[in-house]
């Protein structure tokens, strides 16, 4: 048996992924004020860029709004505006756990890893290793390490992601590419199919033969 991964619809949809994981942590366990886009999922994402800007107008300096301009432009791909209201955002509250994971997403597409490590090891200190966020840094840790092509190391972290967040097919998919990448065929085709059985939805982009 194999699994044959569809590495081009994984990348398209992967810029979702970290967002989901963010709502999941903040909204429904802590309360964290998540992004209006998400509150509303069938608005489109210029809809909501107009109503966050006015909100901006407004107090330029919220650092919730600021943040929620941030991930609205990482879905656009935006990537330097979305840095700098992620920075704006921690500027105006530096220990605020949404603009630093934020910043740390987008350092680490910008391929700066030693700012976007330093970004999730906050998310850490800031919420302990038990807590929610631990989830999004461990998962944030895992990814640089898979840029990295350090891929024991990103296992250690998407291992000690889903000790925290077992429910996810998201973080059980991640593992399983990482352990395809050091060869661990067998342990990857279990997080595969491990992966499809927690979100169905994941089956469109795994052979598994």
């Amino acid at each position: 048996m194999k699994a044959i991964l569809q590495f081009w619809q994984w990348k398209k949809l992967r810029v979702l992924l970290p967002i989901l994981l963010f709502a999941w942590s903040f909204a429904v366990l802590v309360g964290y004020p998540v992004s209006v886009h998400l509150q509303k999922p069938g608005t489109g994402l210029h809809e909501e860029w107009k109503r966050v800007d006015a909100l901006l107008r407004q107090q330029p300096d919220n650092p919730d709004y600021l943040t929620d301009m941030g991930w609205i432009l990482y879905q656009m791909g935006r990537l330097r505006e979305a840095n700098n209201h992620a920075k704006k955002a921690i500027a105006a509250a530096n220990d605020h756990i949404g603009a630093n994971y934020l910043y740390g997403l987008v350092q680490m597409d910008l391929k700066q890893y030693s700012e976007a490590e330093n970004a999730f090891q906050f998310v850490v200190q800031k919420t302990g290793e038990s807590g929610e966020g631990a989830v999004l840094a461990h998962y944030g840790l895992g990814l640089v390490a898979k840029e990295k092509k350090e891929y024991s190391l990103a296992v250690q972290h998407f291992e000690k992601a889903k000790q925290l967040a077992p429910q996810f097919g998201v973080l059980e998919m991640e593992l399983g590419m990482a352990y395809q990448e050091l060869g661990e065929k067998q342990k990857a085709l279990v997080a595969f199919q491990h992966a499809v059985q927690l979100s169905p939805v994941l089956e469109t982009l795994i052979n598994i033969e």
